[in-house]
């Protein structure tokens, strides 16, 4: 199966389970797709990251955000790769690998 067509079928699943919301909620609560560690935590001790979206031409526009397209990173990743862009961890082949890594470990769950 080519990538764009697991995609499509992983959206469709994602569809089914729950809202983006909710999505981004459950990444929040994983370690960093690049550093597996948390950027806090809370008082109870649950760690958090931020839900960094992974933007791509046909699903991005000014101010818009692909639905079920994020992956978890620390706040100090989040703000470096703003900066200075997705080549300094990986490029975009990684953040695809990790989008489709983070939906299916979420339809899966």
């Amino acid at each position: 199966m080519s990538q764009g067509a697991e995609l499509s079928a992983l959206l469709d699943r994602a569809r089914a389970k729950g809202t983006d919301k909710q999505f981004r909620e459950w990444v929040q609560k994983q370690p960093s797709c690049i550093s597996g560690r948390f950027s806090e935590f809370l008082e109870s001790g649950e760690g958090r990251c931020v839900a960094a979206h992974i933007r791509r031409a046909g699903e991005s526009g000014t101010g818009f955000k692909g639905e079920y397209a994020c992956v978890p990173m620390r706040q100090t990743e989040h703000i470096f790769q703003h900066q200075h862009g997705e080549s300094r961890f990986g490029g975009k082949e990684f953040f695809d690998e990790q989008r489709v890594k983070y939906l299916r470990m979420w339809v899966e769950s």
